[in-house]
């Protein structure tokens, strides 16, 4: 249902959107999260994106890098709807290139839209912004209830919280780009805890992530769940030990 990825509340339409999707894939085709929105606009789902995910996490790869006609087709739409958008062409023609491209339902709609708000690098960044400001207005709703919440890597974007944990840094789980690892730690305000769990899923060692870390702000240990207690290391040197005596 196309409700699974609408805005609630913005000002715009599920038309302006679904050509925003399309725009901000061209300028960031490594994130899984819109190309998926793009695949569903495109018809792509059930087993068939199932399959697709499936590549992604059995070769490591993000869904732009998978060899399959529907991930070349949606790319290559997003780039002419990229070069449309970003054309000297009127709103009129823009909108009549765009429909000859994508399937657009309501042309009067998206007319009005994007004569209220083009859809530019500008724009898209001041959207995401948006999302971000959102994200931390729902974060403080929940802080009030006192709650720990569970979230994806992806989804953690725009939100803060005193203490955060990392779960799955493997190198079996963890799948994801290292720009959204990145915003997933710098969620923590007070402390950060990244956990490796081997043999989880089939995990051998740490996440190859591991090596951007910088020395100086970590602190190394690993707990025993038989012995229920913690044991601390100097440096990342006797963590990479461990692995390679297993």
């Amino acid at each position: 249902m196309i409700a699974r990825y609408r805005h609630e509340g913005r000002k715009f339409s599920d038309e302006y959107y679904k050509v925003l999707n399309y725009y901000s894939l061209a300028n960031y085709p490594l994130n899984n999260f819109t190309f998926r929105k793009v695949l569903f606009h495109e018809g792509v789902g059930g087993n068939e994106l199932l399959a697709l995910l499936k590549t992604c996490l059995s070769d490591g790869k993000s869904l732009s890098a998978i060899d399959d006609k529907h991930i070349q087709d949606a790319l290559g739409k997003a780039k002419t709807v990229r070069e449309i958008l970003d054309s000297e062409k009127t709103i009129a023609e823009k909108i009549q290139a765009l429909a000859e491209c994508i399937q657009i339902s309501d042309v009067k709609l998206l007319q009005r839209d994007l004569e209220k708000a083009v859809i530019d690098k500008q724009r898209l960044e001041a959207i995401e912004h948006q999302d971000e400001e959102e994200a931390e207005l729902e974060e403080f709703q929940v802080k009030q209830m006192s709650a720990v919440e569970l979230m994806t890597i992806v989804g953690s974007k725009g939100l803060s919280a005193d203490h955060v944990i990392i779960i799955g840094f493997d190198n079996v789980n963890m799948r994801v780009t290292r720009n959204a690892f990145f915003v997933a730690k710098t969620r923590a305000r007070r402390s950060l805890h990244i956990i490796t769990a081997l043999k989880a899923g089939g995990a051998a060692h740490a996440h190859a992530f591991l090596d951007h870390l910088p020395d100086g702000h970590l602190e190394f240990s690993k707990y025993m769940k038989g012995e229920r207690k913690r044991v601390a290391f100097g440096d990342r040197n006797q963590i990479l030990g461990i692995y390679k005596n297993r």
